[in-house]
Protein backbone atom coordinates (compact mmCIF):
# COMPACT_ATOMS: atom_id res chain seq x y z
CA UNK A 1 0.00 0.00 0.00
CA UNK A 2 1.31 3.46 -0.93
CA UNK A 3 1.57 5.75 2.12
CA UNK A 4 0.61 9.36 1.58
CA UNK A 5 1.90 11.98 4.00
CA UNK A 6 0.40 15.30 5.01
CA UNK A 7 2.47 17.28 2.52
CA UNK A 8 1.42 14.95 -0.28
CA UNK A 9 -2.25 15.32 0.63
CA UNK A 10 -1.84 19.08 0.56
CA UNK A 11 -0.20 18.72 -2.85
CA UNK A 12 -3.19 16.80 -4.19
CA UNK A 13 -5.57 19.44 -2.85
CA UNK A 14 -3.46 22.24 -4.32
CA UNK A 15 -3.51 20.65 -7.75
CA UNK A 16 -7.27 20.24 -7.65
CA UNK A 17 -7.66 23.89 -6.74
CA UNK A 18 -4.99 25.07 -9.18
CA UNK A 19 -5.36 25.86 -12.85
CA UNK A 20 -3.50 22.77 -14.06
CA UNK A 21 -6.64 20.94 -15.09
CA UNK A 22 -8.94 21.97 -17.88
CA UNK A 23 -7.69 25.26 -19.27
CA UNK A 24 -5.87 28.42 -18.37
CA UNK A 25 -7.76 30.48 -15.82
CA UNK A 26 -7.90 34.24 -15.46
CA UNK A 27 -4.72 35.50 -13.85
CA UNK A 28 -5.11 36.71 -10.29
CA UNK A 29 -2.65 38.07 -7.79
CA UNK A 30 -0.50 35.15 -6.56
CA UNK A 31 -0.08 34.44 -2.88
CA UNK A 32 3.37 35.38 -1.54
CA UNK A 33 4.73 31.80 -1.72
CA UNK A 34 3.93 31.33 -5.45
CA UNK A 35 6.67 32.55 -7.78
CA UNK A 36 5.86 32.92 -11.47
CA UNK A 37 9.23 34.16 -12.74
CA UNK A 38 11.26 32.31 -15.37
CA UNK A 39 13.59 30.80 -12.76
CA UNK A 40 10.65 29.27 -10.87
CA UNK A 41 9.18 27.88 -14.09
CA UNK A 42 12.51 26.30 -15.08
CA UNK A 43 13.08 24.83 -11.63
CA UNK A 44 9.62 23.27 -11.55
CA UNK A 45 9.88 21.83 -15.06
CA UNK A 46 13.33 20.42 -14.24
CA UNK A 47 11.85 18.62 -11.23
CA UNK A 48 9.07 17.22 -13.40
CA UNK A 49 11.49 16.05 -16.09
CA UNK A 50 13.74 14.43 -13.49
CA UNK A 51 10.84 12.57 -11.86
CA UNK A 52 9.67 11.23 -15.22
CA UNK A 53 13.11 10.37 -16.59
CA UNK A 54 14.11 8.46 -13.46
CA UNK A 55 10.72 6.78 -12.99
CA UNK A 56 10.41 8.09 -9.46
CA UNK A 57 7.49 7.61 -7.05
CA UNK A 58 4.22 8.86 -8.61
CA UNK A 59 4.00 11.64 -6.01
CA UNK A 60 7.23 13.19 -7.31
CA UNK A 61 5.71 14.09 -10.67
CA UNK A 62 2.37 14.94 -9.05
CA UNK A 63 4.05 17.47 -6.79
CA UNK A 64 5.90 19.01 -9.70
CA UNK A 65 2.66 19.23 -11.73
CA UNK A 66 0.93 20.77 -8.73
CA UNK A 67 3.55 23.51 -8.51
CA UNK A 68 3.43 24.01 -12.28
CA UNK A 69 -0.36 24.30 -12.10
CA UNK A 70 -0.07 26.98 -9.43
CA UNK A 71 2.37 28.95 -11.57
CA UNK A 72 0.12 28.67 -14.64
CA UNK A 73 -2.85 29.79 -12.62
CA UNK A 74 -1.20 32.97 -11.42
CA UNK A 75 0.81 33.67 -14.58
CA UNK A 76 -0.26 37.09 -15.78
CA UNK A 77 1.73 36.92 -19.02
CA UNK A 78 -0.65 34.41 -20.72
CA UNK A 79 2.42 33.26 -22.65
CA UNK A 80 2.13 29.49 -22.57
CA UNK A 81 5.25 29.07 -24.72
CA UNK A 82 7.31 29.46 -21.58
CA UNK A 83 5.99 26.03 -20.55
CA UNK A 84 7.17 24.36 -23.76
CA UNK A 85 10.01 22.45 -21.98
CA UNK A 86 7.34 20.70 -19.89
CA UNK A 87 5.59 19.22 -22.93
CA UNK A 88 7.89 16.24 -23.51
CA UNK A 89 7.86 14.94 -19.92
CA UNK A 90 4.10 15.44 -19.78
CA UNK A 91 3.64 13.44 -22.99
CA UNK A 92 5.69 10.62 -21.48
CA UNK A 93 3.09 10.36 -18.73
CA UNK A 94 0.12 10.14 -21.12
CA UNK A 95 -1.85 6.92 -21.19
CA UNK A 96 0.05 5.12 -18.44
CA UNK A 97 -1.91 3.05 -15.96
CA UNK A 98 -1.54 1.50 -12.54
CA UNK A 99 -0.23 3.78 -9.80
CA UNK A 100 0.59 6.40 -12.45
CA UNK A 101 -2.95 6.62 -13.82
CA UNK A 102 -3.75 9.84 -11.95
CA UNK A 103 -0.49 11.32 -13.23
CA UNK A 104 -1.57 10.55 -16.79
CA UNK A 105 -4.90 12.32 -16.29
CA UNK A 106 -3.27 15.42 -14.85
CA UNK A 107 -0.62 15.43 -17.59
CA UNK A 108 -3.43 15.50 -20.16
CA UNK A 109 -5.03 18.48 -18.41
CA UNK A 110 -1.70 20.30 -18.23
CA UNK A 111 -1.12 19.81 -21.96
CA UNK A 112 -4.57 21.17 -22.73
CA UNK A 113 -3.75 24.22 -20.59
CA UNK A 114 -0.48 24.77 -22.48
CA UNK A 115 -2.46 24.55 -25.71
CA UNK A 116 -1.02 25.58 -29.08
CA UNK A 117 2.69 25.30 -28.17
CA UNK A 118 2.14 21.60 -27.37
CA UNK A 119 0.54 20.70 -30.72
CA UNK A 120 3.69 19.84 -32.75
CA UNK A 121 4.99 17.49 -30.04
CA UNK A 122 1.56 15.88 -29.63
CA UNK A 123 1.27 15.25 -33.37
CA UNK A 124 4.72 13.67 -33.33
CA UNK A 125 3.69 11.56 -30.32
CA UNK A 126 0.86 9.99 -32.35
CA UNK A 127 3.64 7.95 -33.99
CA UNK A 128 5.45 7.10 -30.73
CA UNK A 129 6.67 3.51 -30.16
CA UNK A 130 4.55 3.10 -27.02
CA UNK A 131 0.94 2.23 -27.92
CA UNK A 132 -0.51 4.11 -24.93
CA UNK A 133 1.36 7.28 -25.90
CA UNK A 134 0.10 7.12 -29.50
CA UNK A 135 -3.52 6.76 -28.47
CA UNK A 136 -3.47 9.25 -25.59
CA UNK A 137 -1.71 11.97 -27.64
CA UNK A 138 -4.46 11.70 -30.26
CA UNK A 139 -7.14 11.98 -27.58
CA UNK A 140 -5.58 15.20 -26.27
CA UNK A 141 -5.54 16.68 -29.78
CA UNK A 142 -9.22 15.81 -30.26
CA UNK A 143 -10.10 17.79 -27.11
CA UNK A 144 -8.34 20.96 -28.36
CA UNK A 145 -10.36 23.80 -29.85
CA UNK A 146 -10.07 24.48 -32.69
CA UNK A 147 -9.11 21.01 -33.87
CA UNK A 148 -5.39 21.05 -34.74
CA UNK A 149 -4.55 20.41 -38.38
CA UNK A 150 -3.28 16.87 -38.86
CA UNK A 151 -5.39 15.31 -36.09
CA UNK A 152 -7.82 13.54 -38.41
CA UNK A 153 -4.94 12.18 -40.51
CA UNK A 154 -3.28 10.81 -37.37
CA UNK A 155 -6.50 9.13 -36.29
CA UNK A 156 -7.00 7.64 -39.76
CA UNK A 157 -3.52 6.18 -39.49
CA UNK A 158 -4.41 4.75 -36.09
CA UNK A 159 -7.40 2.93 -37.61
CA UNK A 160 -4.97 0.43 -39.12
CA UNK A 161 -2.54 0.43 -36.19
CA UNK A 162 -1.16 -2.94 -35.11
CA UNK A 163 -2.48 -2.43 -31.57
CA UNK A 164 -6.15 -3.16 -30.81
CA UNK A 165 -6.40 -0.47 -28.14
CA UNK A 166 -5.01 2.23 -30.44
CA UNK A 167 -7.44 1.27 -33.20
CA UNK A 168 -10.52 1.30 -30.98
CA UNK A 169 -9.47 4.61 -29.44
CA UNK A 170 -9.17 6.05 -32.97
CA UNK A 171 -12.64 4.84 -33.97
CA UNK A 172 -14.12 6.44 -30.86
CA UNK A 173 -12.26 9.72 -31.38
CA UNK A 174 -13.34 9.96 -35.01
CA UNK A 175 -16.93 9.33 -33.95
CA UNK A 176 -16.71 12.18 -31.42
CA UNK A 177 -15.45 14.52 -34.15
CA UNK A 178 -18.55 13.86 -36.25
CA UNK A 179 -18.56 15.71 -39.58
CA UNK A 180 -15.04 17.00 -38.96
CA UNK A 181 -13.81 13.42 -39.44
CA UNK A 182 -15.20 13.05 -42.98
CA UNK A 183 -11.68 12.83 -44.50
CA UNK A 184 -11.39 9.49 -42.67
CA UNK A 185 -14.56 7.97 -44.15
CA UNK A 186 -12.70 5.86 -46.73
CA UNK A 187 -10.50 4.15 -44.16
CA UNK A 188 -13.46 3.65 -41.82
CA UNK A 189 -15.44 2.09 -44.67
CA UNK A 190 -12.61 -0.37 -45.29
CA UNK A 191 -12.46 -1.23 -41.60
CA UNK A 192 -16.24 -1.77 -41.55
CA UNK A 193 -15.69 -4.84 -43.75
CA UNK A 194 -13.00 -6.33 -41.51
CA UNK A 195 -13.15 -9.99 -40.51
CA UNK A 196 -12.22 -8.88 -36.98
CA UNK A 197 -15.62 -8.31 -35.37
CA UNK A 198 -14.42 -5.58 -32.98
CA UNK A 199 -12.80 -3.57 -35.75
CA UNK A 200 -15.90 -3.96 -37.87
CA UNK A 201 -18.39 -2.96 -35.16
CA UNK A 202 -16.45 0.03 -33.84
CA UNK A 203 -15.86 1.27 -37.40
CA UNK A 204 -19.61 1.00 -38.09
CA UNK A 205 -20.38 3.05 -34.98
CA UNK A 206 -17.87 5.70 -36.07
CA UNK A 207 -19.46 5.87 -39.53
CA UNK A 208 -22.91 6.40 -38.00
CA UNK A 209 -21.57 9.36 -36.04
CA UNK A 210 -19.44 10.81 -38.84
CA UNK A 211 -22.00 10.50 -41.65
CA UNK A 212 -25.16 10.93 -39.57
CA UNK A 213 -26.68 8.01 -41.50
CA UNK A 214 -28.04 4.81 -39.99
CA UNK A 215 -28.03 2.57 -43.06
CA UNK A 216 -26.32 0.21 -43.62
CA UNK A 217 -24.29 0.49 -40.42
CA UNK A 218 -27.02 -0.03 -37.81
CA UNK A 219 -28.32 -3.06 -39.68
CA UNK A 220 -24.86 -4.60 -39.76
CA UNK A 221 -24.30 -4.00 -36.04
CA UNK A 222 -27.72 -5.47 -35.22
CA UNK A 223 -26.98 -8.58 -37.28
CA UNK A 224 -24.40 -9.58 -34.66
CA UNK A 225 -27.20 -10.06 -32.13
CA UNK A 226 -27.94 -13.30 -33.96
CA UNK A 227 -24.35 -14.55 -33.98
CA UNK A 228 -23.68 -17.64 -31.82
CA UNK A 229 -21.12 -15.80 -29.70
CA UNK A 230 -22.10 -14.00 -26.49
CA UNK A 231 -19.18 -11.56 -26.76
CA UNK A 232 -20.26 -10.42 -30.21
CA UNK A 233 -23.89 -10.18 -29.13
CA UNK A 234 -23.03 -8.13 -26.04
CA UNK A 235 -20.81 -5.68 -27.93
CA UNK A 236 -23.40 -5.25 -30.68
CA UNK A 237 -26.12 -4.56 -28.10
CA UNK A 238 -23.91 -1.98 -26.37
CA UNK A 239 -22.90 -0.16 -29.57
CA UNK A 240 -26.47 0.10 -30.81
CA UNK A 241 -27.16 2.17 -27.73
CA UNK A 242 -24.11 4.32 -28.47
CA UNK A 243 -25.65 5.09 -31.87
CA UNK A 244 -28.54 6.80 -30.06
CA UNK A 245 -32.05 7.45 -31.45
CA UNK A 246 -30.82 7.01 -35.03
CA UNK A 247 -30.71 3.26 -34.30
CA UNK A 248 -34.47 3.00 -33.67
CA UNK A 249 -34.84 0.46 -36.51
CA UNK A 250 -32.82 -2.03 -34.44
CA UNK A 251 -35.25 -1.94 -31.48
CA UNK A 252 -37.22 -5.05 -32.59
CA UNK A 253 -33.98 -7.08 -32.68
CA UNK A 254 -32.97 -5.77 -29.26
CA UNK A 255 -36.36 -6.72 -27.85
CA UNK A 256 -36.09 -10.24 -29.26
CA UNK A 257 -32.59 -10.55 -27.85
CA UNK A 258 -33.75 -9.48 -24.38
CA UNK A 259 -36.57 -12.04 -24.42
CA UNK A 260 -34.64 -14.96 -25.92
CA UNK A 261 -31.21 -14.63 -24.35
CA UNK A 262 -30.51 -15.59 -20.73
CA UNK A 263 -26.96 -14.30 -20.35
CA UNK A 264 -25.85 -11.16 -18.51
CA UNK A 265 -25.22 -9.56 -21.93
CA UNK A 266 -28.94 -8.79 -22.03
CA UNK A 267 -28.09 -5.94 -19.67
CA UNK A 268 -26.38 -4.13 -22.56
CA UNK A 269 -29.54 -4.43 -24.65
CA UNK A 270 -31.72 -3.11 -21.82
CA UNK A 271 -29.46 -0.08 -21.40
CA UNK A 272 -29.42 0.52 -25.14
CA UNK A 273 -33.20 0.64 -25.33
CA UNK A 274 -33.10 3.51 -22.86
CA UNK A 275 -30.52 5.37 -24.95
CA UNK A 276 -32.39 4.82 -28.23
CA UNK A 277 -35.80 5.71 -26.74
CA UNK A 278 -38.09 3.36 -28.69
CA UNK A 279 -41.63 4.55 -29.31
CA UNK A 280 -43.33 1.14 -29.32
CA UNK A 281 -45.56 -0.11 -26.54
CA UNK A 282 -43.86 -3.48 -26.91
CA UNK A 283 -40.57 -2.03 -25.65
CA UNK A 284 -42.28 -0.73 -22.51
CA UNK A 285 -43.97 -4.11 -22.00
CA UNK A 286 -40.72 -6.06 -22.34
CA UNK A 287 -38.88 -3.76 -19.94
CA UNK A 288 -41.70 -4.02 -17.39
CA UNK A 289 -41.42 -7.80 -17.60
CA UNK A 290 -37.66 -7.61 -16.94
CA UNK A 291 -38.28 -5.29 -14.00
CA UNK A 292 -40.87 -7.64 -12.48
CA UNK A 293 -39.43 -11.05 -13.31
CA UNK A 294 -35.64 -10.94 -13.65
CA UNK A 295 -33.79 -12.44 -10.70
CA UNK A 296 -30.70 -10.24 -11.08
CA UNK A 297 -31.08 -6.93 -9.24
CA UNK A 298 -28.74 -4.85 -11.47
CA UNK A 299 -30.78 -5.99 -14.49
CA UNK A 300 -34.01 -4.87 -12.84
CA UNK A 301 -32.50 -1.49 -11.96
CA UNK A 302 -31.30 -1.00 -15.55
CA UNK A 303 -34.78 -1.83 -16.87
CA UNK A 304 -36.29 0.84 -14.60
CA UNK A 305 -33.72 3.41 -15.73
CA UNK A 306 -34.41 2.56 -19.37
CA UNK A 307 -38.13 3.10 -18.79
CA UNK A 308 -37.33 6.48 -17.29
CA UNK A 309 -35.25 7.37 -20.35
CA UNK A 310 -38.22 6.52 -22.60
CA UNK A 311 -40.21 9.17 -20.71
CA UNK A 312 -43.97 9.77 -20.62
CA UNK A 313 -44.66 6.87 -23.03
CA UNK A 314 -43.55 4.56 -20.20
CA UNK A 315 -46.32 5.66 -17.77
CA UNK A 316 -47.79 2.12 -17.70
CA UNK A 317 -44.56 1.13 -15.93
CA UNK A 318 -45.11 3.42 -12.90
CA UNK A 319 -46.77 0.69 -10.73
CA UNK A 320 -43.96 -1.78 -11.48
CA UNK A 321 -41.23 0.79 -10.70
CA UNK A 322 -43.04 1.80 -7.51
CA UNK A 323 -43.36 -1.83 -6.42
CA UNK A 324 -39.64 -2.44 -7.06
CA UNK A 325 -38.75 0.56 -4.89
CA UNK A 326 -41.14 -0.45 -2.10
CA UNK A 327 -39.48 -3.86 -1.93
CA UNK A 328 -36.43 -1.99 -0.65
CA UNK A 329 -38.27 -0.63 2.41
CA UNK A 330 -36.52 -3.08 4.74
CA UNK A 331 -33.22 -3.23 2.82
CA UNK A 332 -30.00 -1.67 4.17
CA UNK A 333 -29.74 2.05 3.37
CA UNK A 334 -26.56 1.59 1.30
CA UNK A 335 -28.26 -0.96 -0.94
CA UNK A 336 -31.35 1.23 -1.35
CA UNK A 337 -29.24 4.30 -2.12
CA UNK A 338 -27.91 2.47 -5.17
CA UNK A 339 -31.45 2.67 -6.60
CA UNK A 340 -31.48 6.45 -6.46
CA UNK A 341 -31.33 6.69 -10.25
CA UNK A 342 -34.44 4.52 -10.41
CA UNK A 343 -36.24 7.12 -8.30
CA UNK A 344 -35.20 9.68 -10.93
CA UNK A 345 -36.88 7.47 -13.55
CA UNK A 346 -40.26 8.26 -12.03
CA UNK A 347 -39.59 11.98 -12.41
CA UNK A 348 -38.62 11.52 -16.06
CA UNK A 349 -41.81 9.59 -16.77
CA UNK A 350 -43.83 12.27 -15.01
CA UNK A 351 -47.52 12.64 -14.28
CA UNK A 352 -49.66 12.63 -11.16
CA UNK A 353 -49.15 8.91 -10.54
CA UNK A 354 -45.39 9.38 -10.55
CA UNK A 355 -45.71 12.37 -8.23
CA UNK A 356 -47.87 10.37 -5.79
CA UNK A 357 -45.35 7.52 -5.80
CA UNK A 358 -42.48 9.92 -5.10
CA UNK A 359 -44.40 11.59 -2.27
CA UNK A 360 -45.00 8.19 -0.70
CA UNK A 361 -41.32 7.23 -0.97
CA UNK A 362 -40.22 10.60 0.43
CA UNK A 363 -42.49 10.16 3.43
CA UNK A 364 -42.55 6.43 4.10
CA UNK A 365 -39.83 4.83 1.97
CA UNK A 366 -36.38 3.54 2.80
CA UNK A 367 -34.21 6.31 4.32
CA UNK A 368 -31.67 5.64 1.57
CA UNK A 369 -34.23 6.74 -1.03
CA UNK A 370 -35.92 9.66 0.69
CA UNK A 371 -33.38 12.28 -0.36
CA UNK A 372 -33.52 11.09 -3.99
CA UNK A 373 -37.32 11.25 -3.89
CA UNK A 374 -37.29 14.80 -2.51
CA UNK A 375 -34.94 15.90 -5.28
CA UNK A 376 -36.97 14.09 -7.97
CA UNK A 377 -40.18 15.79 -6.86
CA UNK A 378 -38.71 19.12 -7.96
CA UNK A 379 -38.34 17.78 -11.51
CA UNK A 380 -41.45 15.63 -11.96
CA UNK A 381 -43.62 16.54 -14.94
CA UNK A 382 -47.27 17.57 -15.14
CA UNK A 383 -50.55 15.71 -15.11
CA UNK A 384 -51.18 12.28 -16.56
CA UNK A 385 -52.15 12.28 -20.20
Amino acid sequence: MVRVGARQLLTLLALVLSGCGGGTSIAVAPPPRVRTDDAAVKQTIDRLADAVANDRHPMASLEAMSDLGQIMRYDGSKNTERYLPAVDPLIQLLGVGGVFRRNAMWAEDALLSIGVPAIPALLEATSAPAYHTRAAAARVLVKMKPLPKGTTAALARHCIDKDDWVRESAYQCLGKLGERAKPAIDILTEEASSTDYRRRLFARLALVRVTGEASPHVEDIASFLKRPDARKQGLAAELLGECGPIAHAACPQLLLYIQDDKSWHRRMAVRSLGKIGPESDEAVSVLINVLEEDRWEPMRADAARALGAIGPRARPAIPAITMALRKLDSAPEDRARGWGHVVDALAKIGGDDARDALEDIRTNGNPGLREAASSALEDVGGENQ
